[in-house]
């Protein structure tokens, strides 16, 4: 689910339109792009889905190509966002999850909802199994940003924690759509 800004960054102004959500994903802390993959949130509560799979695309540019990938057939027609709402880094939150004693900008809440989010589509039996580890830390930080008050009564927590974050960006990997370029090539007009 995104943050409550959410109305601010609305694409469609048409009440019965879905809001769309242009989002990324930040992987490689090497990296000087923001994000090294994007998707797009609809109704700010799914991300764009074909089939069990997500949707990514690894620049902005693509998602005309993404929409016309998914399975919603309206969406196929709504306006394509085209300005990033939130970048969800996973090198941030995973290093704040190890060590860190606070999640000032709320990096791992919203990390964590994400992957709530892209789970439940592709493997709802799978978030059943994260959400023991995974569901009491969200729960936590929607009030606190202090994790050592959380990781404080099991010393291996953190770890725990840190492995169900990463099966859970494995599976989100392992079940994603890649759109291309080749993709948009094939969208665009035909010079005849």
């Amino acid at each position: 689910m995104l943050s409550s800004e959410s109305e601010m960054n609305r694409v469609n102004s048409d009440q019965d339109a879905p809001a769309l959500y242009l989002v990324g994903i930040r992987l490689d802390r090497r990296s000087e792009r923001a994000a090294d993959l994007f998707t797009i949130y609809v109704d700010d509560e799914q991300p764009l889905a074909f089939g069990r799979r997500i949707i990514v695309f690894p620049h902005s540019r693509l998602a005309r190509a993404a929409l016309a990938r998914c399975d919603d057939p309206k969406l196929k027609l709504v306006s394509v966002p085209t300005t990033v709402h939130l970048v969800y880094d996973v090198p941030v939150a995973l290093d704040r999850i190890v060590s860190a004693a606070v999640d000032p900008d709320a990096s791992i809440l919203n990390l964590l909802n994400f992957l709530f989010d892209v789970v439940r589509v592709i493997d709802p039996e799978a978030l059943e199994r994260l959400k023991p580890e995974l569901y009491p830390l969200a729960d936590h930080l929607t009030f606190s940003k202090d994790l050592v008050a959380f990781f404080a009564t099991d010393g291996g927590r953190r770890q725990k924690v840190a492995e169900s974050i990463t099966f859970a960006i494995g599976l989100v990997a392992r079940n994603a759509f890649v759109v291309s370029d080749m993709e948009q090539e094939h969208l665009a007009p035909s010079a005849e």
